[in-house]
């Protein structure tokens, strides 16, 4: 198509009826003139981003039982790839199973089944299940009619009532990922992260082949089984004897990601990539904080390496751990092993938000040993501690790529704390 300057290019634009005194009207006018406004609505939504504007947190419901899994979900409002508008005006709870019609039968998990298409082995049945919002109508009331004897037909619904329900996948996922039941949690956040996806990896090492436009297993589910109308919350871990495992809400859930602006270069531009690095630091510290009431009776948490329970650690997280004034927590030099720094330097706590945004641009920390991570204290928090006013001391780990924050304290050497070397050592 060729055209002229102030040409105006209307091909596929938004039509709206035309209304003057005089005018017949029809429903079929009244009905194009929804349509234009529902597909402005929705530009105005894509043009926000797709993800989770506020509320939807999901948690499992109290006292359900193992056989009838429910979650409750908070009120809030996200918005669908598609720029749909998606509102829960009130907490709600969530049932996930059928209750059956026969008396004895087991109540069924209601779900679907949803296979990504890469040529990998995956297995079923391990009881990962994706739990997503998505829009609803349904109909109120009945209109008078004119025309047709004011009897019922079939066209005289008085409202159109729009609203919200919810879906459930059943994710079939790498053997690899599954191979573990302690490591299982970590790894399928991070296949849907993408953290180790090759895209990823071919991008780093030739920056110029191909653009690695789609990433990660959520990709794959939006590609097949995700509708552009859903917007995920959490992936559940359920299975008919042990019951609702965990909830898992940052693995999947994202804040509102405006579109990719410059395509060509995603992973250095894409808003994507920040709303990604704070989910991964959500994710663990979600984890952590199960952890913490999962492990409060015969196994404390000082006796967890980081890796019994995780593949990737985020670049940069927060640690509760044990010492002098705090009796409960993870043990430092167990956790990291021989990946933690020589030291411990001391953190002002008004470096740490700093610390915490600038991470979002990094890699995840590879759990494997080769990778050393520089560890914190954060002064405050120490200093309230030795005062007895709080009992938990809290550590803070980073990317050895990240900028070192330590403050060097004359008269302070806690744990060799005064070292403002420029590395990890």
């Amino acid at each position: 198509m060729s055209i002229h300057l102030d040409e105006p290019i209307t091909a596929g634009g938004n039509s709206f009826v035309h209304f003057f005194n005089g005018r017949l009207l029809t429903g079929e006018d009244l009905g194009r003139e929804q349509s234009a406004n529902e597909r402005a609505r929705r530009q105005l939504g894509m043009s926000v981003g797709t993800g989770v504007v506020a509320g939807l947190e999901v948690t499992p419901t109290v006292g359900a039982q193992p056989n009838a899994p429910s979650v409750t979900v908070e009120a809030g409002l996200a918005v669908a790839p598609d720029g749909q508008v998606l509102e829960l005006t009130a907490r709600t709870d969530v049932s996930l199973v059928e209750q059956p019609s026969a008396p004895g039968a087991m109540p069924q998990v209601v779900f679907s089944d949803c296979t990504p298409p890469q040529p990998v082995t995956y297995t079923t049945g391990a009881g990962i299940y994706l739990l997503s919002i998505r829009a609803a109508q349904t109909t109120d009331g009945r209109a008078p009619t004119s025309g047709l004897d004011n009897t019922d037909a079939g066209c005289n619904t008085a409202y159109s009532v729009e609203g919200v329900q919810f879906g459930l996948l059943r994710l079939s996922l790498p053997v690899v990922a599954v191979s573990s039941d302690a490591l299982l949690r970590n790894r399928v956040a991070h296949l849907m992260l993408g953290t180790a996806d090759p895209a990823r990896a071919a991008f780093d090492a030739n920056p110029w082949g191909s653009v690695p436009l789609a990433y990660g297993m959520l990709d794959d589910l939006r590609a097949g089984c995700l509708g552009d109308d859903e917007v995920p919350l959490a992936l559940l871990h359920w299975t008919g004897t042990a019951g609702l495992i965990y909830v898992d809400r940052w693995a999947v859930r994202r804040r509102v990601t405006r579109l990719d602006e410059a395509p060509r270069w995603p992973l250095l531009t894409a808003d994507r990539v920040l709303a990604e690095g704070e989910a991964s630091f959500l994710q663990f510290q979600d984890q952590v904080d199960d952890l913490r009431a999962a492990t409060s009776g015969a196994s404390p948490p000082s006796a967890l390496a980081a890796s019994d329970v995780f593949s990737f650690l985020p670049p940069v997280g927060i640690l509760p751990i044990s010492g002098t004034g705090s009796p409960l927590g993870f043990d430092r030099d167990t956790f990291f092993g021989a990946q933690s720094s020589g030291d411990v330097a001391l953190l002002d706590a008004a470096h740490l938000p700093s610390l915490v945004r600038e991470s979002y641009a990094h890699e995840a920390i590879s759990v494997d040993g080769a990778e050393r991570v520089q560890l914190y204290a954060v002064w405050g928090n120490v200093n309230a501690v030795a005062a007895g006013s709080v009992t938990q001391l809290a550590l803070v780990f980073a990317k050895q790529t990240l900028r070192l924050r330590g403050s060097a304290r004359y008269g302070s050497s806690y744990w060799g704390a005064a070292r403002t070397a420029q590395v990890v050592d």
